[in-house]
């Protein structure tokens, strides 16, 4: 199977884990496709039993949950690895992370977890589905979601959200990470104005809604 047919069980189970719907309109504009070529990705992935159609939804299989969270496992652990080990930047493992861990084998992945310590999160916190464990649920909620003038912590961003690169570097250059401290001003309106500890920070409600908080 192509590292494509993963990447989109792992954002069908990533949206499922999140509590969304999975359609073939979503998952285009995930990966900047058109909607004739996610839907014959799907196809695809339909006749090889790794996902099913519910009305518009896309449902995965017992199958192709299984391997959506084993690829999910490696790519998280591998983003773990490119910044621990070998120090690429927090906004730039994700991508590099899909070209190394292709030539991953079972015992590298294993050898890796283990030099790691076996980490529970990756390094924008999601956490890491172990085998025969139950995945863990996302803690908090979206950024969209919050109340505000509450102080609130950065629990994750989205594995969602890296598909936009962009996204991860604006990400990165106003330390919205996770564990960093926020609140956002009661006179946000369509977009949301948050105070960090250096600086006041306008964020589009696209991107909040993939920044997940949890209260301080």
């Amino acid at each position: 199977m192509s590292s494509v047919a993963d990447q989109y069980l792992e954002a069908i189970f990533i949206l499922c884990r999140e509590g969304e719907d999975a359609f073939a309109t979503t998952l285009a504009d995930l990966f900047a496709v058109s909607r004739a070529n996610a839907g014959a990705t799907l196809g695809r992935l339909a006749r090889d039993g790794m996902v099913q159609a519910d009305g518009r939804r896309v449902l995965l299989t017992s199958e192709g949950r299984q391997r959506a969270e084993a690829g999910l496992r490696r790519h998280l652990l591998t983003e773990c690895f490119l910044l621990k080990v070998l120090g690429i930047g927090w906004a730039e493992v994700h991508e590099q992370a899909r070209s190394f861990e292709r030539g991953l084998s079972p015992l590298l992945e294993e050898r890796i977890d283990e030099r790691l310590g076996y980490p529970r999160a990756c390094p924008h916190g999601t956490p890491i589905p172990r085998p025969n464990q139950p995945a863990p649920d996302p803690a908090g909620m979206p950024l969209t979601a919050a109340p505000p003038s509450v102080p609130l912590i950065i629990a994750r961003i989205s594995e969602l959200l890296e598909y936009r690169d962009q996204w991860l570097h604006f990400c990165a250059q106003h330390h919205l990470v996770p564990e960093a401290p926020l609140r956002i001003l009661p006179e946000s309106t369509v977009s949301i104005s948050v105070a960090l500890k250096e600086e006041t920070v306008t964020i589009q409600p696209s991107l909040a809604a993939r920044i997940w908080v949890r209260p301080a």
